[in-house]
């Protein structure tokens, strides 16, 4: 694998860790929002108590290209917010219809159940 994460998985790149078992890695985010920017864990907490000027946090989660996901494995970011930073998610809210909604609903809820049947 030649993946970023698999590489720091690996010991092959160097991390800033911040936590690691068998089963989870948290290292600091190479290009972060604001410091204490940091990738998975139980950690979300600790950032709040650390010190750091955290008035609120963000975690985020992409799958996929299209929403921003630049390495193919399922990760969090944990963002520290001071208060007043600056950063906004911009975006324009969708208004759909009662009807529309519920549409959606029933499509997602058809895709569940057929997965659902697959297990």
């Amino acid at each position: 694998m030649t993946c970023i994460f698999c590489k720091i998985i690996q010991g092959e790149v160097p991390a800033s860790k911040v936590y690691e078992d068998d089963d989870l890695i948290a290292f600091m985010d190479l290009f972060p929002i604001h410091e204490g920017h940091v990738l998975v864990a139980r950690l979300e907490r600790s950032v709040w108590k650390s010190g750091l000027h955290c008035g609120g946090t963000n975690i985020l989660q992409s799958n996929g290209k299209a929403a921003g996901q630049d390495v193919p494995h399922v990760h969090f970011h944990i963002v520290p917010r001071p208060p007043d930073d600056g950063f906004r998610f911009k975006y324009t809210a969708l208004k759909p219809s009662r009807a529309e909604l519920d549409q959606t609903a029933q499509t997602i809820r058809q895709s569940l159940e057929n997965q659902l049947m697959i297990i």
